[in-house]
Order: C-alpha cells, then sequence, then structure tokens
C-alpha cells in the first residue's frame, strides 16, 4: 500500500501544480486583455480642426455650349464643345461609348456618337492639379430618325 500511495501523491501534485499553472495562465491573459482595453479606449468626439484645404479649392465650371441640353438630333453623332480648365482630364460616358480626353487649351471639341433614342451622356472634369475642384455634367441627347 505504501507503493500505491507514493504514485497516487505524485500524480495529485502533478495535478495540483497544472491546475494551478493553467489558472495562474488564465488570469494572467484575462488582465492582459483588460488593460489594454482601458489603454485602447478613447472619446468617440474628434477635435477636428479645419486646414482650409476647402477654401483654396478654385471652382472653374465645366461650361457646355454644344449642344443645347435635351437636343433632338438625326445626326448618329454630335459635336460636344465646351470650355474645361486647362491640362485637365475630361471623361465622357455613355451606355454606347465611353471616351478620356486631356484638355490642351480651356476649350474642347469631342465627336461623340449616338445611339437611336435617349443618350445619357455623363461628363466629369478631373483637373491636374489637385486643389482644383472636379467638376461633373449631365447631357441628354436624343437620337431620332426624320420621317
Amino acid at each position: 500500500m505504501n507503493k500505491y500511495m507514493k504514485k497516487e501523491t505524485l500524480i495529485a501534485v502533478i495535478l495540483g501544480m497544472s491546475f494551478g499553472i493553467g489558472v495562474a495562465v488564465f488570469v494572467l491573459i484575462s488582465n492582459q486583455k483588460q488593460q489594454f482595453q482601458k489603454a485602447k479606449s478613447f472619446s468617440t468626439i474628434l477635435n477636428v480642426t479645419p486646414t482650409g484645404i476647402a477654401q483654396n479649392l478654385k471652382y472653374e465650371p465645366l461650361e457646355i455650349s454644344q449642344p443645347e441640353n435635351q437636343k433632338i438630333t438625326s445626326e448618329k453623332t454630335v459635336v460636344i464643345k465646351g470650355r474645361a480648365k486647362k491640362d485637365s482630364l475630361l471623361v465622357l460616358q455613355s451606355p454606347i461609348k465611353n471616351s478620356v480626353i486631356r484638355t490642351d487649351g480651356e476649350e474642347f471639341s469631342v465627336d461623340f456618337p449616338l445611339a437611336f433614342g435617349e443618350n445619357v451622356i455623363q461628363m466629369t472634369v478631373y483637373p491636374k492639379n489637385n486643389r482644383d475642384a472636379i467638376q461633373e455634367k449631365e447631357l441628354i441627347v436624343y437620337q431620332l430618325d426624320e420621317q
């Protein structure tokens, strides 16, 4: 019986130490999580000071001189003329064609194809200087056959 008492005692000591180490690790991990959450907590109110960048945006409007909005034509193409900031990127989008041009000067002229019926052409100007505002316009042209 003495022999079995030593084994049981040894097993009880090993299990006790394992259980104690397990509890200690659990306490340390949970304590670290609580400290991390306390350290990371911050106010939802943000103190933002304006830098004045929005005030420095230069607004030169995108102007379309030709064709007039909601124009009806029997032609398969239309010439779009207008003004935009020099050295800008002009993007024209419609259901049948997308076109990208760089404006060399302030005036531009683009030959653009039309589909039968209503053509909604979305035009966006991206200026070279990021301090200038992006401009958008929508132009509607109807292409109908003459009867």
